[in-house]
């Protein structure tokens, strides 16, 4: 007994480190957010979305221990290039399939509004392991994406979450780890390890999903603070192994390995994701900037990394840099 106490303790620490678009039309259509959780991406209050009909429209995914805040800057992008964003938001110790089909709600009612639009859904970690439940072909559901992006997602399940997998250990400590499971990954903890159904054999993509680009960090020695020595907050959370993409002959999957920290891969206040964006670009999902100056178009994208913007803000569409 005092063996699998000392499991479950050891589980506990491992698993805290780890928890975690053709012409403009003057056409605006108002989504019901109170419903679909689809907001602006700065707009904690949750108003309402405005999508241009016949508009190819970014959908972003935050992950785990984060918000919809964490994509405020490269909606801005977006936005800046001539492409209109909108953020999903959720709670975050749901269940991962339960939070997909909410978000195919939310899809398929933007479906109704775009018209001829096509819609990107591009998901960040954990956000990235839901946007993939969310573009499986199940029950015959036409799936409304066309392109899927995942970024630093742990595929092959997280590592420090592999007990919660292990019935004889869940026998042997009489239920104590699966408790303890519970507690700190929420209702997705049979979802996250490696022995989930979805890790070992993940569903085929929806026939509507044209191509999924993976995109893996090699987060080896990253810091959140570049430079510092020692590094005192690394950012580093999964392996490549754990990010490792289980298709079996799908040609629809392109995997693009990045040298980047978990955090640094999609920004942060200060910080540009100058890969993540120059691959966006590169794979034509981000609209190149219309200027071809350098310089020029990273000045302006080191403003909008730091410009602070009011609450509410919505983000309307504007001149392309």
């Amino acid at each position: 007994m005092l063996c699998g106490l000392r499991c479950a303790l050891l589980m506990t620490a491992s698993l805290v480190l780890a928890a975690c678009h053709g012409p403009v039309s003057s056409e605006r259509a108002p989504l019901s957010t109170s419903l679909h959780r689809v907001v602006p991406c700065l707009d904690s209050a949750g108003g309402p979305v405005h999508v241009r009909r016949d508009e190819d429209l970014v959908v972003l995914v935050h992950g785990c221990n984060s918000s919809i805040a964490k994509f405020k800057n490269l909606a801005e992008v977006f936005r800046a290039r001539g492409q209109q964003a909108a953020c999903f938001t959720y709670d975050d110790r749901d269940s991962l399939i339960s939070v997909a089909r909410e978000l195919n709600v939310a899809l398929d009612a933007l479906r109704g509004q775009l018209g001829k639009g096509r819609i990107t859904l591009i998901g960040h970690s954990q956000g990235g392991l839901i946007a993939r439940h969310a573009a499986t072909a199940v029950d015959q559901t036409p799936v409304q994406v066309t392109q899927l992006v995942t970024i630093s997602s742990p595929f092959s399940g997280i590592h420090a979450a592999r007990d919660c997998g292990l019935m004889p250990l869940h026998i042997f400590t009489l239920g104590i780890t699966v408790g303890v499971c519970q507690i700190i990954a929420g209702r997705k903890w049979t979802e996250i390890h490696d022995r989930a159904p979805f890790m070992l054999a993940p569903p085929a993509l929806a026939p509507e999903i044209q191509r999924h680009l993976a995109v893996l960090t090699d987060e080896t020695g990253a810091c959140l603070v570049p430079g510092a020595t020692p590094c005192k907050h690394p950012d580093v959370v999964f392996s490549l192994q754990e990010q490792a993409v289980n298709y079996v002959n799908e040609r629809r999957v392109q995997r693009e390995v990045v040298r980047a920290g978990h955090t640094a891969i999609v920004g942060e206040e200060g910080r540009v994701p100058l890969v993540l964006i120059g691959l966006l670009e590169a794979e034509g999902i981000l609209q190149s900037a219309r200027s071809g100056d350098w310089e020029q178009r990273r000045a302006e994208l080191e403003r909008i990394y730091t410009e602070d913007r009011p609450q509410g803000w919505s983000g309307g569409l504007g001149q392309g840099m």
